[in-house]
Protein backbone atom coordinates (compact mmCIF):
# COMPACT_ATOMS: atom_id res chain seq x y z
CA UNK A 1 0.00 0.00 0.00
CA UNK A 2 1.21 3.50 -1.02
CA UNK A 3 0.94 6.45 1.75
CA UNK A 4 0.62 9.70 0.98
CA UNK A 5 4.06 11.72 1.45
CA UNK A 6 4.55 15.00 2.51
CA UNK A 7 5.46 18.21 0.26
CA UNK A 8 9.27 17.73 1.57
CA UNK A 9 9.94 13.89 2.49
CA UNK A 10 9.63 12.20 -0.83
CA UNK A 11 11.69 9.36 0.53
CA UNK A 12 9.81 8.60 3.68
CA UNK A 13 8.38 5.07 1.56
CA UNK A 14 11.66 3.52 2.07
CA UNK A 15 13.63 4.73 4.90
CA UNK A 16 12.78 2.53 8.08
CA UNK A 17 13.65 6.06 10.32
CA UNK A 18 10.60 7.69 8.68
CA UNK A 19 8.58 4.34 9.18
CA UNK A 20 9.01 4.96 13.05
CA UNK A 21 8.12 8.97 12.87
CA UNK A 22 5.14 8.06 10.83
CA UNK A 23 4.19 5.67 13.43
CA UNK A 24 4.82 8.50 16.17
CA UNK A 25 2.28 11.19 14.73
CA UNK A 26 -0.13 8.17 14.36
CA UNK A 27 0.54 7.75 18.30
CA UNK A 28 0.39 11.85 18.94
CA UNK A 29 -3.19 12.18 17.28
CA UNK A 30 -4.35 10.60 20.44
CA UNK A 31 -3.48 14.03 22.02
CA UNK A 32 -5.41 15.97 19.82
CA UNK A 33 -8.36 14.18 19.95
CA UNK A 34 -8.70 13.76 23.69
CA UNK A 35 -7.77 17.43 23.56
CA UNK A 36 -10.67 17.92 21.10
CA UNK A 37 -12.78 16.50 23.50
CA UNK A 38 -11.86 18.22 27.01
CA UNK A 39 -12.07 21.12 24.96
CA UNK A 40 -16.13 20.69 24.10
CA UNK A 41 -16.77 19.07 27.54
CA UNK A 42 -15.35 21.82 29.43
CA UNK A 43 -17.03 24.85 27.65
CA UNK A 44 -20.78 22.85 27.43
CA UNK A 45 -21.93 24.68 30.72
CA UNK A 46 -21.21 28.05 29.32
CA UNK A 47 -23.38 27.02 25.92
CA UNK A 48 -26.52 27.37 28.32
CA UNK A 49 -25.66 30.49 30.06
CA UNK A 50 -27.56 33.60 29.03
CA UNK A 51 -26.01 36.04 30.91
CA UNK A 52 -24.63 39.36 28.73
CA UNK A 53 -20.94 39.53 29.72
CA UNK A 54 -18.64 42.48 29.55
CA UNK A 55 -20.14 45.31 27.31
CA UNK A 56 -21.54 42.76 24.82
CA UNK A 57 -24.77 44.86 26.06
CA UNK A 58 -24.33 47.68 23.89
CA UNK A 59 -24.23 45.29 20.88
CA UNK A 60 -27.52 44.04 21.69
CA UNK A 61 -28.88 47.07 22.32
CA UNK A 62 -28.03 49.02 18.86
CA UNK A 63 -29.21 45.78 16.99
CA UNK A 64 -32.58 45.83 18.94
CA UNK A 65 -32.91 49.57 18.49
CA UNK A 66 -31.49 50.42 15.12
CA UNK A 67 -30.21 46.94 13.43
CA UNK A 68 -27.56 45.50 11.63
CA UNK A 69 -26.72 49.33 10.17
CA UNK A 70 -26.34 50.39 13.16
CA UNK A 71 -24.04 47.99 14.37
CA UNK A 72 -21.70 48.23 11.17
CA UNK A 73 -22.05 51.62 12.07
CA UNK A 74 -20.83 51.62 16.07
CA UNK A 75 -18.35 48.73 15.09
CA UNK A 76 -16.38 51.10 12.07
CA UNK A 77 -16.72 54.58 14.59
CA UNK A 78 -15.29 51.88 17.27
CA UNK A 79 -12.25 51.27 14.53
CA UNK A 80 -13.69 47.72 14.70
CA UNK A 81 -15.43 47.53 11.49
CA UNK A 82 -14.37 44.21 10.24
CA UNK A 83 -15.75 42.80 13.56
CA UNK A 84 -19.66 43.90 12.34
CA UNK A 85 -19.45 40.65 9.98
CA UNK A 86 -19.64 38.34 12.46
CA UNK A 87 -21.09 40.27 15.24
CA UNK A 88 -24.14 40.40 13.16
CA UNK A 89 -24.14 37.36 12.11
CA UNK A 90 -24.38 36.15 16.12
CA UNK A 91 -27.26 38.90 17.06
CA UNK A 92 -29.36 37.93 13.81
CA UNK A 93 -28.94 33.77 14.02
CA UNK A 94 -30.49 34.05 17.66
CA UNK A 95 -31.79 37.36 18.24
CA UNK A 96 -32.52 36.84 21.84
CA UNK A 97 -29.64 35.44 22.72
CA UNK A 98 -26.85 36.39 20.83
CA UNK A 99 -23.84 35.52 23.18
CA UNK A 100 -25.93 31.48 22.89
CA UNK A 101 -25.11 32.29 19.05
CA UNK A 102 -21.01 33.78 19.88
CA UNK A 103 -20.21 30.88 22.04
CA UNK A 104 -21.52 28.08 19.50
CA UNK A 105 -19.71 29.61 16.93
CA UNK A 106 -16.69 30.34 18.48
CA UNK A 107 -16.57 26.66 19.73
CA UNK A 108 -17.28 25.22 16.82
CA UNK A 109 -14.66 27.49 14.98
CA UNK A 110 -12.13 27.04 18.06
CA UNK A 111 -12.12 22.91 17.25
CA UNK A 112 -12.39 23.17 13.45
CA UNK A 113 -9.08 25.67 14.43
CA UNK A 114 -7.18 22.83 16.19
CA UNK A 115 -8.06 20.37 13.23
CA UNK A 116 -6.67 22.91 10.58
CA UNK A 117 -3.18 23.61 12.93
CA UNK A 118 -2.78 20.06 13.17
CA UNK A 119 -2.98 19.75 9.55
CA UNK A 120 -0.57 22.12 8.38
CA UNK A 121 1.98 21.61 11.27
CA UNK A 122 2.00 17.97 9.82
CA UNK A 123 2.95 19.19 6.45
CA UNK A 124 6.35 20.21 6.71
CA UNK A 125 9.18 17.94 8.18
CA UNK A 126 10.52 20.48 11.22
CA UNK A 127 6.86 21.04 12.95
CA UNK A 128 5.84 17.39 12.56
CA UNK A 129 7.64 16.56 15.79
CA UNK A 130 5.43 18.68 17.78
CA UNK A 131 2.08 19.21 15.89
CA UNK A 132 -0.14 17.28 18.35
CA UNK A 133 1.70 18.99 21.04
CA UNK A 134 1.08 22.46 20.00
CA UNK A 135 -2.71 21.33 18.60
CA UNK A 136 -3.19 19.74 22.07
CA UNK A 137 -1.90 23.28 23.99
CA UNK A 138 -3.97 25.17 21.41
CA UNK A 139 -7.24 23.25 22.13
CA UNK A 140 -6.92 23.51 26.14
CA UNK A 141 -5.42 26.90 26.22
CA UNK A 142 -6.62 28.96 29.01
CA UNK A 143 -7.89 31.82 27.05
CA UNK A 144 -10.98 29.55 25.69
CA UNK A 145 -12.53 32.19 28.32
CA UNK A 146 -13.14 34.96 25.76
CA UNK A 147 -15.18 32.91 24.14
CA UNK A 148 -17.82 33.04 26.35
CA UNK A 149 -18.43 36.62 25.02
CA UNK A 150 -18.70 38.10 21.53
CA UNK A 151 -15.33 37.85 21.01
CA UNK A 152 -15.62 34.78 19.38
CA UNK A 153 -15.10 36.83 16.42
CA UNK A 154 -11.49 36.09 17.15
CA UNK A 155 -12.27 32.40 16.42
CA UNK A 156 -13.79 32.93 13.22
CA UNK A 157 -11.36 35.02 11.69
CA UNK A 158 -8.59 32.43 12.57
CA UNK A 159 -10.63 29.83 10.69
CA UNK A 160 -10.36 31.89 7.60
CA UNK A 161 -6.71 32.67 8.71
CA UNK A 162 -5.89 28.67 8.90
CA UNK A 163 -7.74 28.33 5.41
CA UNK A 164 -5.52 30.27 3.99
CA UNK A 165 -2.29 28.10 4.54
CA UNK A 166 -3.94 24.79 4.70
CA UNK A 167 -5.81 25.72 1.06
CA UNK A 168 -2.10 26.42 -0.53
Amino acid sequence: MVTPVGLDDARTNVDPKAAALRQRERAGIGYVYVALVLAFVTAVPALFAREVFGDDWTVYYIYWTQGAAGVARVLWESAHAGFAIPMTLFVALLDNTPDVAARLAGLGCHLVNGLLLHFILLQSSHTRRIAALATALFLLSPFYAIRLTLNAVYDFFLLFYLLSYALT
